[in-house]
């Protein structure tokens, strides 16, 4: 069982992670923001490229490709 203590030692670990990520948070609040979510937006180059742009994600490529050079 996760105890309060556990917790709250992952988010200090991952503050003292991301406290240098080239987001640069300016502030505790937007600092603990990004440990939250760590993505810096959500626009079609972030995000999912089967919902943007009507592509097949990279682990569904290398997925295929696994599977066509299983059958030769």
């Amino acid at each position: 069982m996760r105890t309060r203590a556990y917790r709250r030692h992952q988010i200090k670990r991952c503050l003292d992670n991301r406290k240098n990520d080239f987001y640069g948070a300016t502030s505790r609040k937007a600092l603990k923001r990004h440990v939250v979510t760590p993505a810096a937006c959500s626009c079609w180059m972030c995000g999912n490229p089967r919902k943007h742009l009507n592509e097949i994600t990279l682990q569904e490529q290398r997925s295929i490709l696994n599977y066509q050079e299983g059958l030769l």
